[in-house]
């Protein structure tokens, strides 16, 4: 169980992952999932870089619109006569999904092989990519329909990061605001203060780790090199979530760019806080709730950061703006 830490290289890692079950296994099969489209786009496109389409699918929902899929996935998907998205059907779908080394799909789209008659135990992986932002049940629909006996599933994410979000207050009451992550990084096994996560800590880092994680039942691997963030800006969560383990290795002219700026009210210290009382809206059609007035303020200090004439943007930057309510 992979457990990762913000700007680690999570992406790039689960990717890598996927690649070295394939190469060193010709039977393998590999379902991957995450809990939103975007995410699970994300590991699709990383993973044209190397899978031709006849061994890479990306299974979308039918009432998908067609407009919204990323240019290079294009190759990757199939429609129906209807113009819907589905599972191709030459010769037959059970033979086509059969065919693909890797699929792709959302959380809740991970029955789609079951749910055209594939067996159990088809996939020899199944990779549940952020899988501490997915509810319990979101999760277990890969595992629950697809899993077999030597299925080996591998969960992905931080569970100190967002977790589910959830607007029932029963599901609340009920522990579904506890992801299936979170929810196992409290159990005995993946206790990284027993005796046994430090064994096994321990052993990860030698050359010999894959061939000693064949022979263990639970394993945690810890990404602790963050290369997203300024130094003040890890400081707080790695202090407060994460024992002091980050390591800030972000290279230091994009993480130092705006220093001096002058709209940064402390010239060295790369943060502003801006206090912005608003109020959280909906369309009557949608559950998804926006802040107009929060949206203002990140549009007029976009504004800012791109019409600056000593901090052009036309150069690649990284910068993280915090908003308190």
């Amino acid at each position: 169980m992979p457990y990762y830490r913000p700007g680690t290289g999570k992406t790039i890692t689960v990717v890598e992952a996927m690649l070295q079950v394939l190469f060193w296994s010709s039977h393998a099969k590999i379902l991957a999932c995450a809990p939103s489209n975007s995410a699970a786009d994300l590991i699709a496109s990383r993973l044209t870089a190397t899978l031709p389409p006849k061994d890479l699918f990306r299974f979308y929902a039918p009432s998908r619109p067609i407009d919204s899929i990323p240019d290079e996935l294009q190759e990757y998907v199939y429609t129906d006569q209807n113009g819907a998205f589905a599972v191709p059907s030459d010769p037959s779908p059970q033979a086509a999904l059969n065919s693909f080394r890797v699929v792709v799909t959302t959380c809740q789209s991970g029955s789609i092989a079951h749910g055209i008659g594939l067996p159990r135990g088809l996939f020899t992986h199944i990779f549940i990519d952020e899988a501490g932002q997915a509810t319990e049940p979101e999760t277990m629909v890969s595992i629950r329909t697809m899993a077999g006996t030597g299925t080996k599933v591998v969960l992905s994410g931080d569970p100190k990061q967002l977790g589910p979000i959830i607007r029932s207050g029963i599901a609340m009451e009920l522990g579904l605001g506890q992801s299936y992550l979170e929810r196992l990084m409290g159990l005995d096994a993946y206790d990284l203060k027993s005796h046994y996560a430090k064994r096994y800590i321990k052993m990860s880092t030698r050359l010999f780790f894959w061939s000693l994680f064949a022979f263990y039942f639970s394993s945690i691997v810890k990404l602790t090199k963050n290369f997203r963030s300024h130094g003040d800006i890890l400081s707080f969560p790695n202090e407060r979530f994460y024992n002091g383990d980050l390591e800030q290795c972000a290279d230091p002219t994009t993480i130092n760019y705006f220093l001096n700026a002058s709209f940064l009210p402390s010239k060295q210290f790369p943060i502003i806080f801006n206090a912005v009382l608003g109020k959280d809206d909906r369309e009557s059609s949608s559950p998804s709730f926006f802040n107009i007035d929060e949206i203002a303020v990140v549009r007029e200090y976009v504004d800012k950061l791109k019409g600056h004439r000593k901090y052009p943007t036309s150069t690649f930057v990284l910068f993280q703006l915090s908003l308190t309510g």
